[in-house]
């Protein structure tokens, strides 16, 4: 796969709630509507942004290489992940498989659980070898999910951290981003800017958005798989009522239980389910998703 093939397919994971996160199978975000964890403030309305995506690349003895596109202003293209992607499933969720150096593969999974305003991701090497590391670098916005975001002195860049989960807190009429994660975290913020949008372009539409990134999450692959978990307003171990607060743990337990869920729906289920969402006490049809 090289940039000439990059999959533009996409993908979503929907949380039941009006929420999803979504994206392209390349990595690179296309719409304003591609995002890690956007979630429906007053189900299924008020859909906000908090975190936007992500840059991930791995540390090997033989170099380091991206698993992550990032598409900015004049089609400036950094990293490039997307040619060392070697596969993509969706079953039972979105996975993708990144053929690095020597034969080195490492498989990236997401998951949205149903009724969770959260996002569970996963990464690990497919045969174990020493010295091999994942960095996790999240974009954030925290805006409707029709705007664009820019950069501003407002944002608030700092990681708080406590009882085994950080919280970033963009803008405080906004839910909080809580961060539950088996990797370290280094308070290392930075803007980036002018991400640009092709499909919002090429719909004559704003299509440049800047994005905070508060922190780097560092893991060590060579000992074992990388978990994060992302939520809005509580902590993801508390939202799900998960009997541990070990991220590894968590995501093991949430994953068996979704995979449960999403087997007996079966495909056709499954496709129904997506446009299902709560709404007060009782659920509602979505006419559709933004694009």
């Amino acid at each position: 796969m090289n940039r000439a093939t990059k999959n533009l397919s996409e993908w979503i994971e929907t949380d039941g709630l009006g929420g999803f996160a979504s994206g392209t199978v390349s990595g690179q975000r296309t719409r304003r509507y591609h995002a890690l964890l956007l979630v429906a403030q007053n189900p299924p309305a008020d859909r906000v942004v908090l975190v936007n995506g992500f840059d991930a690349w791995v540390e090997t003895p033989d170099g380091t290489f991206p698993i992550s596109t990032q598409f900015y202003q004049e089609e400036a293209e950094s990293p490039s992940g997307h040619i060392f992607l070697r596969s993509f499933t969706q079953d039972p969720w979105p996975a993708w498989r990144f053929t690095l150096s020597n034969q080195l593969s490492v498989v990236q999974e997401l998951f949205v659980p149903d009724g969770v305003p959260g996002v569970a991701l996963r990464w690990r090497i497919e045969e174990p070898q020493p010295d091999v590391s994942l960095h996790v670098r999240p974009f954030l916005s925290g805006r409707d999910f029709h705007q664009l975001h820019h950069a501003n002195k407002d944002f608030n860049l700092t990681t708080t951290l406590g009882d085994g989960v950080a919280t970033w807190q963009p803008y405080s009429d906004l839910p909080a981003v809580f961060v539950e994660t088996d990797g370290d975290i280094d308070s290392s913020a930075l803007w980036y800017y002018s991400f640009l949008y092709t499909a919002e372009r090429d719909r004559g539409l704003d299509c440049m958005e800047d994005l905070a990134s508060p922190a780097v999450l560092n893991f060590d692959l060579s000992k074992k798989a990388a978990h994060l978990l992302l939520s809005a307003g509580d902590p993801f171990s508390a939202l799900t009522k998960s009997r541990t607060k070990s991220p590894m743990k968590v995501f093991d337990e949430v994953a068996k239980q979704e995979q449960t869920r999403r087997s007996k729906l079966g495909r056709a289920g499954r496709s129904i389910s997506t446009y299902v969402a709560r709404r007060g006490d009782g659920k509602t049809l979505l006419a559709g998703y933004p694009w």
